[in-house]
C-alpha cells in the first residue's frame, strides 16, 4: 500500500460484465481510495498464491510469505508460472518512533498544534498510550529497517487515521 496521499498502479484486476473487480485486503476498521482511470496496462487477473504488484517500470512482481510454485494468469489469457525460493524470516520490528500532531484550542481561542514524538518497543494504538488519551491529530509511525537482499517494493513509515476527542 502507498503511504498517505501516494498512488500505485493495480497489478490484479479483473472486469466482468462491465464492472472492474479488485482485490482488498484492510486491517479490521481499515479504508482506502481507488481511483481507476480506465487505463489498460499489462495486469494479472487471477494468482494462485500472494499478491501481484504493480511495478514502477509497468512490470509485475508477485509478493509471497511462503516458497512455492505459483500461478499468475494475465488479462491476455498468458499463464506464468513463478517459483519462489526459500523465504527469510521475518524481522521483529520493536524500535519505533511515533510522533503526533495534536490539534487543539490555545489559550488564545485558536487553533493549536503541539507534537508529541514517543520511542516505543512495538506498535500501539493511541487508546493504549497514556500520554496520548486526550489527544487529536496526525500521527506518524517510523522504523528503520536494513535490508540484507532487497527483492521488491518496501516502506518504512505509515500513517494512521486522525482521531478525534
Amino acid at each position: 500500500m502507498p503511504e498517505l496521499g501516494g498512488s500505485t498502479s493495480l497489478g490484479q484486476y479483473r472486469t466482468e460484465g462491465g464492472r472492474t473487480v479488485v482485490p482488498v485486503r484492510l486491517m479490521p476498521g481499515g479504508s482506502t481510495v481507488m481511483a481507476l482511470d480506465g487505463g489498460r496496462a499489462r495486469h494479472a487477473v487471477a494468482v494462485t498464491g500472494g499478491e501481484i504488484i504493480a511495478a514502477g517500470d509497468g512490470g509485475l512482481w508477485l509478493r509471497a510469505t511462503e516458497a512455492g510454485r505459483y500461478r499468475v494468469t494475465l488479462d491476455n489469457g498468458t499463464v506464468k508460472r513463478v517459483t519462489v525460493p526459500a523465504v527469510s524470516a521475518g524481522l521483529q520490528l520493536d524500535d519505533w518512533t511515533f510522533s503526533v500532531d495534536d490539534w487543539h484550542r490555545g489559550s488564545d481561542g485558536q487553533r493549536a498544534v503541539t507534537t508529541h514524538r514517543l520511542d516505543m518497543d512495538g506498535l500501539k494504538p493511541w487508546s493504549d498510550i497514556p500520554e496520548l488519551q486526550d489527544v487529536s491529530g496526525v500521527g506518524t509511525y517510523r522504523i528503520t529497517v536494513w535490508l540484507t537482499r532487497f527483492d521488491g517494493p518496501t516502506s518504512t513509515s505509515a500513517r494512521s487515521p486522525t482521531r478525534s476527542k
